[in-house]
């Protein structure tokens, strides 16, 4: 009992002791490591000098996925009747929708099915799948497609929550307990994410993650882990068939799809949006 209890105090001492070492390098840290660890410091992948070629090209790949919309899709994008917020306890309902008092259902690519909700801080939820996003952000829905109006009244075609949920989990192949999304004006997914972990490799913990993608691109731009997340091992999950880089190379668009992406892009290994 007694060994138990000197061991137990070893290691509360040896917690203190590399916090107070953490909080030390932070506050004097020059430069930000940009190679995602569990040392709970942000990440800063678009800007991570990765000695790996096929890493920096892949981060290149990613990036050249912004597509430009020209003023005359823009303008057909923003009619009015394509604006899902409008139609919130409204009598008209946009095309391919169907309204009943604050909630809007809408049709998506990919015989996919968008349930869009009035919340209670003039904010609103979107649903997908059974995946939850709240935004302040003005939405648009036009052929089967999302668009979102954010700062400097740049349109852009964005992902729904199940595709940012998806990116996450391809990312990284952890148990994860819950995803709480929500789509800022910048153009951003934040997510606050619950995952499965064992403290010194022991105690089993649910580990808080903070992580920012870009709403139009997948990018993920930031991830944070809490600063004792280099104490703790993730308790792994190995996800099957999520990515379409596991079927056959001639159905692989056709799954893309299916999952309200365009096409398959060999080069970055993941489904992307194609130009307008």
């Amino acid at each position: 009992m007694r060994r138990f209890a000197i061991l137990l105090i070893m290691l509360l001492l040896l917690v203190n002791i590399a916090g107070f070492v953490l909080a030390t390098q932070e506050e004097n840290a020059i430069s930000v490591n940009t190679q995602e660890n569990n040392s709970g410091e942000d990440t800063q992948i678009q800007n991570q000098k990765n000695n790996s070629s096929e890493e920096t090209n892949l981060q290149n790949a990613i990036k050249s996925h912004h597509i430009e919309l020209t003023p005359g899709q823009v303008e057909k994008i923003k009619n009015i009747k394509n604006k899902i917020n409008v139609y919130l306890n409204a009598t008209e309902c946009p095309e391919n929708c169907t309204c009943s008092g604050s909630t809007v259902k809408c049709w998506l690519n990919g015989q996919r099915t968008m349930t869009v909700v009035a919340g209670k801080s003039g904010n609103i939820i979107v649903q997908v799948k059974g995946v939850n996003a709240s935004t302040n952000a003005t939405l648009y829905k036009s052929e089967g497609k999302l668009y979102g109006v954010f700062k400097g009244n740049e349109t852009k075609r964005i992902m729904t929550p199940e595709q940012v949920q998806e990116k996450i989990r391809e990312r990284k192949q952890v148990r994860w307990e819950s995803h709480n999304i929500t789509l800022d004006e910048e153009g951003y997914y934040k997510v606050q994410s619950k995952k499965k972990a064992r403290l010194f490799f022991i105690f089993p913990v649910k580990e808080k993650v903070r992580t920012q993608l870009n709403a139009e691109t997948g990018e993920i731009v930031r991830i944070r882990n809490p600063w004792w997340g280099f104490l703790a091992r993730d308790v792994k999950e190995t996800l099957l068939g999520t990515s379409c880089g596991t079927v056959s190379p001639d159905s692989r668009d056709e799954c893309c799809v299916n999952k309200g992406y365009d096409v398959w892009d060999a080069e970055a290994g993941e489904c992307i949006f194609s130009e307008e």
